[in-house]
């Protein structure tokens, strides 16, 4: 975390990930950090939202602002264009500027329609 590197955990249901994701980040705030805790389904719903209400960059300020961000579940999320292109600016504004602790359910090799913006 302190060197604002982001830490993927793949996994089938019920392998651990989310009671990692749940026992990191109460050791973080033990240790004074700030931990951004949410579900991906959750983020996306935001990140929409400010774009209608054109809210997107205030938004994006608080969220990039986070030593650690920790969405979880991102397999679950449906992957419509909207949420494709408000995720990416996301990672953008949060590159090398702090943590995500990201949980799937999905292999790597099924995060290829994650990554497209068409």
């Amino acid at each position: 975390m302190d060197r604002r590197e982001n830490v993927p955990a793949f996994g089938p249901p019920g392998s651990g990930k989310t009671h990692l994701r749940c026992a990191v980040p109460q050791e973080l705030v033990r240790s004074g950090r700030e931990v951004l805790f949410t579900t991906c389904h959750l983020l996306m719903q935001e990140l929409l939202l400010a774009k209608r209400e054109w809210k997107r960059p205030k938004a994006l300020k608080r969220l990039g602002g986070d030593p650690v961000l920790m969405p979880d579940d991102l397999g679950y999320v449906q992957q419509s264009r909207d949420e494709r292109e408000v995720r990416f600016p996301l990672r953008a504004e949060r590159y090398e500027r702090g943590s995500v602790l990201l949980t799937s359910n999905l292999a790597f090799s099924g995060w290829e329609p994650f990554s497209r913006i068409r």
